[in-house]
């Protein structure tokens, strides 16, 4: 968009100004019928959810975890739709959030009285954050940024949203346009008590770390918490670029001298430690021996009482007590467990989790593990990529033992050089790119050490572990962000999901989350999509591949839950493999997924469209059961002038797409249908000027979400 707000000094006139010029431009009003035109009903896209209960009052009690995949389940919609449903209270912590049709309806919601705290990463402030930035002065409205000061370039990287203290929506999806609608993400939300409440305590940290910077650093405290803060500019540079070289007294800058030499762990390893504590120094100096203003060696101090561990303890009484830290790095009791980096030392803790696949002998604080058959252990990672190398030995000592292991890894990562840091510690598991979705000419698939692939079901590429996730039907910048693992044994199975990236950053530097969920209903969600994933990238689309076959095969036999849930040979439900202790005489537990749905994704390019002012949708007359409805494509900028959109509909169905433009703010659902198409969209807004002609295509055969090709606006 061309109207984002880059002058973080403008006046309250200047915000309240824009705003409504964005809005108008939008084609919103300040209304609910505005706020809610951009999110279809949820019938459409219905996500999955584990199982819901029948209280014994008779209450249902809903699902504890429902996940919705991008693109295929278009979490744009689940996301508006959850804050729609708040009346008292709504949390935002997160990395980013530019998708604008969220503007309107949050400004719907502070007009209802609902208390909206909204805090963004400090650099992406500036730079993105299109919804944070456009949002006016409001008196249910509290906005701040959080500095993240453990040197070279952190970030607050979550992606968090709180509802009434009791709906949490997180995942591996920045709430942006690319990951809500055109990258390969998961979002989740979350009613879990235990990992709420801790999520909470985590954004009401950085909160209190934002307002004693501000505090510190402003020109106006008053203006704490209003977005419209006025920076120190020398605190700015330290929280944009990590170094504190510009804040250095002379003498501590480097070279000889005693000085030089006790300041070095803040001039060579950013402003705080790991655990947000000042840095040891030594010979006794402090931090106002080193910093040219006093008020840093106050903000170490401050940031230091603020930060706690995921179990609640404060991390700076631990370590004044002389109590070694280490002790509250270890992994939770039970499950649940939440983990916050870098404090909790998430690194150490998912190792712990990825090395549960291997047998255990009996150590002075844990008992043995029970004897199990290591062809019953495996992992599958989903991942954008690998540079953690502590991770990608951790993956290939587990396959080297006998671990069945399966990771995806994004293409535009594989191939750029910046991400290649750990490819030479994963090169025994081997390389693959498969054929791709099939959507564009097959092109020489090349290794990192140079040699072509073979064909997908060559020995080479049918051996190799690291599967490349070549998608481009929304150009080049399309992407496979996800971060999650699900691990399992003849025990159980578990799933490691979150906002980290697998990388160093991730664990020692920026903020971010990671939940361990022991569920077996949530780990089989995670893997039919991860097969659904096979089938189209690596296997080409093709169901008689004895590659997929296999791949399902042995997911039947791990998690009997993924079978229906790509609806194979009709199954409608399941019996769970792992049934809860001492459960004889009781039902067997059985689950019903829901409706399976099959999926398919596909982009239209050289639209001749005002992406500004309007939208572009679809009439599909077979929609919910042959009743007909409506489908919203999205666009952004690095989507190469495509817009896309998935259509969910039963497995097998062929089905028409009839395209047409609309203004922003249509909303095709209040009166328009089958019988007065012709009154809702005029003729010229359709794409044959009128809605006889038409696309078909066909759904596949399974629960799967597939790819179609990019079509061009007019050619069939």
């Amino acid at each position: 968009m061309k109207f984002l707000i880059r002058n973080q000094n403008l006046q309250v006139a200047s915000y309240t100004f824009l705003t409504v010029a964005l809005l108008g431009s939008l084609g919103f009003a300040q209304d609910y019928n505005a706020s809610t035109r951009a999110f279809p009903r949820p019938d459409i896209y219905p996500g999955h959810c584990t199982s819901s209960y029948t209280g014994s009052s008779g209450v249902v009690i809903p699902p504890k975890y429902c996940v919705y995949f991008s693109p295929d389940d278009m979490p744009i919609h689940a996301v508006g739709g959850e804050l729609l449903k708040a009346e008292k209270k709504i949390e935002i912590s997160t990395y980013n959030m530019d998708v604008l049709e969220f503007v309107p309806l949050l400004l719907h919601k502070l007009n209802q009285g609902v208390k909206v705290e909204f805090g963004v990463d400090f650099v992406r402030s500036k730079t993105a954050n299109a919804v944070w930035r456009a949002l006016p002065p409001h008196k249910n409205l509290k906005k701040y940024r959080v500095p993240v000061l453990r040197g070279r370039m952190p970030q607050m990287h979550n992606k968090i949203v709180i509802i009434e203290d009791k709906v949490l929506i997180t995942g591996s999806a920045n709430f942006s346009y690319s990951g809500l609608v055109h990258n390969y993400e998961n979002v989740m939300v979350v009613r879990e008590r235990s990992i709420v409440e801790k999520f909470q305590q985590e954004v009401q940290e950085m909160r209190e770390q934002s307002l004693a910077a501000c505090r510190a650093f402003t020109r106006n405290p008053q203006t704490c918490d209003s977005g419209h803060e006025d920076w120190d500019q020398g605190f700015a540079q330290l929280a944009e670029s990590g170094s504190t070289q510009h804040l250095l007294k002379p003498e501590a800058k480097g070279g000889e001298g005693a000085l030089s030499a006790a300041c070095e762990p803040v001039r060579e390893r950013g402003f705080l430690t790991q655990f947000n504590q000042p840095h040891a120094l030594s010979e006794g100096k402090t931090y106002r021996d080193c910093f040219i203003d006093e008020r840093y060696a106050k903000l170490a101090q401050e940031f230091s009482k603020i930060e706690r561990f995921h179990d609640g303890k404060s991390v700076r009484d631990l370590i004044t007590t002389g109590e070694d830290p280490g002790r509250y790095l270890s992994p939770e009791r039970g499950y649940p467990r939440t983990y916050f980096s870098p404090e909790d030392n998430v690194q150490s803790l998912i190792n712990f989790e990825l090395r549960q696949t291997l047998p255990r002998a009996a150590s002075a604080t844990e008992p043995a593990r029970p004897p199990f058959q290591l062809s019953d252990s495996y992992v599958y990672v989903g991942t954008n990529f690998i540079t953690n190398r502590s991770f990608a030995t951790t993956l290939v000592d587990l396959y080297n033992r006998g671990v069945d292991l399966l990771i995806w890894f994004d293409r535009g990562r594989f191939d750029d050089p910046m991400f290649q840091q750990a490819l030479s510690v994963l090169r025994p598991l081997g390389f693959s790119r498969g054929e791709g979705d099939n959507s564009a000419p097959p092109q020489p698939r090349v290794m990192p050490d140079g040699a072509l692939a073979g064909g997908p079901e060559s020995e080479k590429e049918d051996q190799a572990v690291l599967k490349v996730f070549d998608y481009q039907l929304t150009g080049p910048y399309g992407a496979y962000h996800h971060k999650f693992a699900v691990v399992g044994n003849s025990f159980g199975v578990k799933l490691i999901n979150g906002s980290a990236n697998w990388s160093a950053n991730a664990v020692r530097r920026n903020d971010e989350n990671v939940m361990v969920i022991r569920d077996e209903e949530l780990a089989s969600i995670f893997v039919a999509n991860y097969l659904s994933n096979l089938f189209v990238y690596h296997f080409g689309q093709n169901y008689h591949s004895a590659g997929f076959q296999r791949e399902v095969g042995e997911a039947f036999k791990r998690l009997p839950c993924t079978k229906p849930l790509l609806g194979f040979e009709g199954a409608s439900e399941c019996t769970l493999r792992f049934q809860p202790p001492n459960n004889e005489g009781r039902p067997v537990r059985r689950w019903t997924p829901g409706l399976i749905l099959a999926n398919k994704a596909f982009a239209v390019e050289q639209v001749p469209i005002d992406s500004e002012k309007e939208n572009l949708w679809a009439w599909v007359p077979q929609l919910n059961e042959n009743r007909g409805g409506f489908v919203q494509f999205f666009t952004h900028g690095f989507a190469a002038g495509r817009w896309l959109a998935t259509i969910p509909m039963r497995p097998g169905w062929a089905f028409e797409v009839k395209l047409f433009k609309a203004a922003k703010g249509f909303n095709p659902y209040q009166g328009c249908g089958r019988l007065n198409l012709a009154e809702c969209v005029p003729s010229e807004a359709w794409e044959w000027a009128g809605y006889e002609k038409q696309r078909w295509l066909n759904m596949p055969l399974m629960g799967v979400q597939t790819v179609d090709r990019v079509y061009t606006w007019g050619q069939l």
